[in-house]
């Protein structure tokens, strides 16, 4: 990949702050003044129900809705959020804070452009960071991890209808940590209320897996709107509402489905029954630049991942 000119970035990388007397120099808005660990007034913390691989590195992840509005639900699969709103996400290794990313909506109306993102650098202290310049920054505090660029950011959250892909029915229609789907209805925080049923995912235990894995690490650009899918024709999008696994975009355009890549060997997308004749597989498999899948943002195969994949393919 190519980085470009990474001068900032690497002084972004490689600057210290002393916080002094003034605590913690935390990324703006999260925390409360002078602390790293309380959350600021209106941030909740939500996790979705299937989560980005991105190499290992653990991730927090909280919103902010200003008080008094509410989401625009009424495309359930398109969430339009109100102005103000921020989305964090802290990306940790062996306990140390990395990077933090910042989605704040700026204007009004829909779709990405009216989001700002920015990305902190923690210092090795872990009480204080600096802002990176929009540059793609690699091997941050000496780890794996790299922060994108801009430009990268754009290129995963810009399909979506307003520019945000963890915080959506289906990824908040669960019972674990954090805010979830029932909270939002009940806090009256969605416009239509959208009803948890409906947004789980169809299938028994294994395919709503494999389903919510693929929609979670290959949604925002397989997607109708989005490069891969509009490109290749796979789409792995689950939207609300479905009965039946067959009836999910996933189904339609992948299983049985000859794919437009067969340099790894395999001709199906989806061979079902059998996962190592099976394009998904062979490129989520791989780390080689021409053929992984991902294409960025991920150095390291999911072994996790992988398997829920295989295990859905194998079952049928």
């Amino acid at each position: 990949m190519d980085a470009g000119d990474t001068s900032s970035a690497d002084a972004a990388r490689d600057a210290t702050i002393d916080s002094g007397e003034i605590g913690c120099l935390g990324p703006p808005g999260l925390y409360r003044s002078g602390s790293c660990t309380e959350l600021a007034d209106g941030v909740r913390a939500f996790q979705p129900a299937y989560a980005l691989w991105t190499d290992g590195a653990i991730k927090e992840r909280f919103i902010y809705i200003p008080p008094g509005t509410q989401i625009d639900a009424s495309d359930p699969n398109g969430w339009v959020f109100p102005v103000g709103t921020r989305l964090y996400k802290t990306f940790s290794l062996d306990g140390v804070r990395l990077e933090t990313r910042l989605l704040e909506k700026t204007r009004a109306g829909v779709g990405f452009y009216n989001w700002e993102t920015r990305a902190f650098l923690w210092n090795g202290t872990q009480d204080a960071v600096v802002e990176n310049d929009g540059e793609f920054v690699e091997n941050v505090l000496g780890t794996q991890h790299d922060v994108p660029s801009r430009d990268m950011c754009r290129q995963c959250h810009s399909a979506n209808s307003d520019g945000v892909n963890g915080f959506s029915a289906v990824q908040l229609a669960h019972d674990g940590p954090g805010i979830t789907l029932d909270d939002l209805n009940r806090e009256e925080r969605l416009i239509p209320q959208l009803a948890s049923m409906d947004a789980r995912l169809p299938g028994d235990e294994a395919t709503q897996a494999a389903l919510g894995y693929l929609h979670a690490n290959c949604a925002h650009c397989h997607q109708a709107d989005g490069p891969a899918g509009s490109l290749t024709g796979l789409l792995v999008r689950v939207d609300v509402g479905l009965e039946r696994p067959e009836e999910t975009q996933t189904y339609r355009s992948a299983v049985d489905v000859p794919g437009n890549w067969v340099a790894v060997g395999a001709r199906l997308r989806v061979a079902s029954g059998d996962s190592e004749a099976s394009t998904i597989v062979r490129r989520m498999s791989s780390r080689e630049p021409a053929v992984q899948m991902p294409p960025m943002g991920t150095e390291i195969v999911d072994p996790v991942g992988l398997e829920l994949v295989r295990r859905w393919i194998n079952g049928m």
